[in-house]
């Protein structure tokens, strides 16, 4: 995505692809279709740059057809207040220690998303019925997309190939 060429911390926030990822994706898509791999069905976020990222591979590998889903439980881990930030300003505003907890360790959760910053997320229409966090950690991350693994990953798998685009931490 943009912001994470950019270095800053993503996580929930709608960014899209840059052209290199955009070129990925093709490359990815071709792949596929180089080596026939049939999909059955296709999985995603509901975050734009996952989402574009799935068409670009599907239409590259000949297979728009394909059904798909979107489920924000595959959304990119939240980072809280951090997201949008420069991850190199966050180390110098909180320091090198605690980020590096936050990003990789499995209990540690940044500090929570402002009420306004927060608020306006909660009201995305894609979010409908959904207790949106304020900040996750690795845990939560592996909580939610447990019970996505089972509800939702493991029936398709019983259809066939399943292609899923997601994210670091998700997947």
């Amino acid at each position: 995505s943009q912001w994470n060429a950019d270095n800053r911390f993503t996580g929930w926030a709608d960014v899209d692809l840059t052209s290199s990822g955009e070129a990925q994706a093709e490359a990815a898509g071709k792949l596929l279709r180089d080596h026939s791999v049939d999909v059955e069905t296709a999985l995603t976020s509901m975050l734009t740059r996952a989402i574009r990222t799935l068409w670009i591979v599907l239409h590259a590998s000949d297979q728009t057809f394909v059904p798909d889903g979107k489920d924000y439980l595959l959304n990119e881990r939240h980072y809280g207040a951090l997201t949008g930030m420069d991850k190199d300003e966050a180390a110098h505003r909180f320091g090198a220690d605690p980020v590096a907890r936050w990003r990789r360790g499995l209990t540690d959760r940044p500090p929570p998303m402002a009420g306004p910053d927060h608020a306006e997320l909660a009201r995305d229409r894609r979010y409908r019925g959904v207790a949106v966090p304020r900040t996750e950690n690795l845990y939560d991350v592996m909580q939610r997309i447990s019970a996505w693994r089972r509800n939702t990953l493991g029936p398709a798998l019983a259809i066939g190939t399943v292609l899923v685009v997601a994210h670091g931490n998700s997947l």
